[in-house]
C-alpha cells in the first residue's frame, strides 16, 4: 500500500459525508492536530486510535492498521497479555471492534483498552462479558490469563463466580459470608460449618448434593459421607456419636483419616456392610510410612496399639 492510503480513506469519507477532517477527528475523539500528525507519520497509530478511526470510517480495524503501518515510527500494535490473542480472534470472528464491544457492554472504551493492553488485570466482570458477548471459553481464558483453577468444589466455586462476573467480595455479600471464607474456600479449605458452604453453593447454582459430593476429595471421605446419608446423620450427630469434635469429624470428609481407635468407633456407628469404609481406610494406611524405632521391650513403636485397634476394626483378621 502507498503512504497515502489512510489519507485516501479519510478523503473518501470527507467527500461522502461532506464534512471537513476536523469533524472526523471530533467523532474519533481526537484533536485535529493529532490527526494531522498521524497522517504525517509523527504520531503512533495505536490500537485505541485505530479502533476509533475504524468505527467512524466504517472499516475493519486491521485494514486501518495495515494502511497506516508504513507511516508509524514504532510498532502499531503493542504486545498485550497472553490471553489478548483469544480476544482478538473472537472479535474478528464476530466482526466487532473493541469500541463496539465496549459500547455493547456499557463500559468505557479506555477501561477496555487498559485491560486488553495489560495495564489492568482481567476482572471477573470483563471475563463475563467476553464469555457472553464473544462466546470465549472461560476455562481457556482463565488458563491463558495464568489463573489456576483448583480441583473439586473449590474449582467449581471459582469458575461459577467468574462466570457470574463477581469478585470474592461480591460473592461474600451475595451469600452472607466473608471474603476471607470465600478466599479459603477457593484454596480448598472448607469452612467448619456447612451452612456458609451451602449458601455459597445456592447463590452460585450448585446443587447441595453435588456440593457435598465434591466437598469430599478422598475415597474415604466420600464413603463416610455416603454412610452418613444412609443413616440420616449430619456431621454434628456423627461427631457426638464417635466422641470427637465437629471440626475433627469434618476433617474426615475433607482429606484427613481417623486413627485406628476412632476408626473402630466410626465403623460401629455408621456400619460398613460392604467393607468400603475399611477398604479405603486401609488403603490410606498402607501408603503411610511405617513407624521407625523400637520400644523398650524390643517391639516396634505403636505396634501393639495398632494391632489391637485393627483387630477391633476387622475381627476376621
Amino acid at each position: 500500500m502507498t503512504a497515502t492510503t489512510l489519507s485516501a480513506m479519510i478523503d473518501q469519507w470527507c467527500a461522502q459525508q461532506q464534512q471537513p477532517p476536523e469533524e472526523l477527528a471530533r467523532r474519533a475523539r481526537m484533536y485535529p492536530g493529532s490527526l494531522t500528525r498521524l497522517l504525517a507519520g509523527r504520531l503512533t497509530l495505536d490500537r485505541l486510535r485505530a479502533d476509533r478511526l475504524a468505527v467512524v470510517l466504517d472499516r475493519d480495524v486491521q485494514e486501518v492498521l495495515v494502511a497506516h503501518r508504513p507511516h508509524t515510527l514504532v510498532p502499531a500494535v503493542r504486545p498485550g497479555p497472553p490471553w489478548r490473542r483469544i480476544v482478538d480472534e473472537a472479535l474478528a470472528a464476530h466482526r466487532q471492534s473493541i469500541c463496539g464491544f465496549a459500547d455493547a457492554i456499557g463500559m468505557s472504551r479506555g477501561a477496555i483498552f487498559d485491560v486488553l493492553r495489560g495495564a489492568r488485570g482481567l476482572s471477573p466482570a470483563v471475563a463475563r462479558h467476553l464469555v457472553e458477548q464473544l462466546g470465549i471459553d472461560l476455562a481457556a481464558l482463565l488458563d491463558a490469563a495464568g489463573i489456576e483453577v483448583p480441583e473439586g468444589l473449590a474449582g467449581r466455586v471459582m469458575v461459577q463466580r467468574w462466570r457470574k462476573g463477581w469478585t470474592q467480595a461480591q460473592l461474600a455479600q451475595q451469600s452472607g459470608s466473608t471474603k476471607a471464607m470465600i478466599s479459603k474456600l477457593e484454596r480448598s479449605v472448607l469452612p467448619r460449618r456447612a451452612d456458609p458452604l451451602l449458601r455459597v453453593c445456592d447463590v452460585l447454582g450448585i446443587e447441595a448434593a453435588e456440593a457435598e459430593a465434591m466437598a469430599a476429595p478422598t475415597p474415604f471421605g466420600r464413603a463416610v459421607q455416603e454412610r452418613m446419608r444412609r443413616r440420616g446423620m449430619n456431621i454434628t450427630q456423627l461427631a457426638a456419636a464417635v466422641g470427637v469434635t465437629r471440626l475433627a469429624a469434618g476433617r474426615w470428609l475433607s482429606g484427613a483419616h481417623p486413627r485406628p481407635q476412632k476408626m473402630a468407633m466410626l465403623v460401629a456407628v455408621l456400619g460398613d456392610p460392604d467393607g468400603r469404609l475399611r477398604c479405603t481406610w486401609q488403603q490410606h494406611r498402607s501408603q503411610l510410612p511405617r513407624p521407625t524405632g523400637r520400644r523398650a521391650d524390643g517391639m516396634p513403636r505403636g505396634w501393639r496399639r495398632t494391632a489391637a485397634a485393627s483387630a477391633r476394626i476387622n475381627p476376621a483378621s
